[in-house]
Parts: structure tokens; C-alpha cells; sequence
């Protein structure tokens, strides 16, 4: 399919659907961190959200980086489609 066959409205939905997908799956697989004393924490890696052990807490600095990057690559892509 050409560029200029496809409508640019379906491809700006399709965008958004992925780009839900995307955030939905970084809510449930969040970064994880342990605390391993009491004056530093231990990047553990990526754990299902109902996986977590009762000492596991969320990353929120590195889950914060990854939205915005996925947000970056959204608007360059509705960017890109104005053209």
C-alpha cells in the first residue's frame, strides 16, 4: 500500500492504539528496585505487577523515563503524518 493510499485518520488511530498498548504494558511490567540496606536500593529489572515480593518497590524515575520516551516517538509520529 502507498503512502498516499492509505487515510491518514486510520493511520493516526492505529497510531493511538499502539501507543496505549505501549503505556498499558508499562503500567503491569513496571522497573523494580529492592532496597538492599538502609541507604540504597538494588535495581532488580522489569517484574509483572502481580508478581512483585512484599519487599519490591516501583521505579517510579525510570517508569516516568520510559513514558516520556514512548510519548516522544507518539508525537514525532503525529508530526510526521501532518505532512
Amino acid at each position: 500500500m502507498n503512502k498516499s493510499d492509505s487515510n491518514p485518520q486510520e493511520v493516526k488511530t492505529i497510531g493511538l492504539i499502539v501507543y496505549s498498548i505501549i503505556i498499558i504494558l508499562m503500567a503491569l511490567i513496571p522497573p523494580v528496585e529492592q532496597p538492599f540496606n538502609s541507604s540504597r536500593n538494588v535495581f532488580v529489572g522489569w517484574v509483572f505487577l502481580f508478581d512483585f515480593a512484599y519487599r519490591d518497590q516501583i521505579k517510579v524515575s525510570y517508569l516516568l523515563i520510559e513514558i516520556g520516551i514512548a510519548t516522544l516517538i507518539y508525537i514525532f509520529f503525529l508530526y510526521s503524518q501532518k505532512k
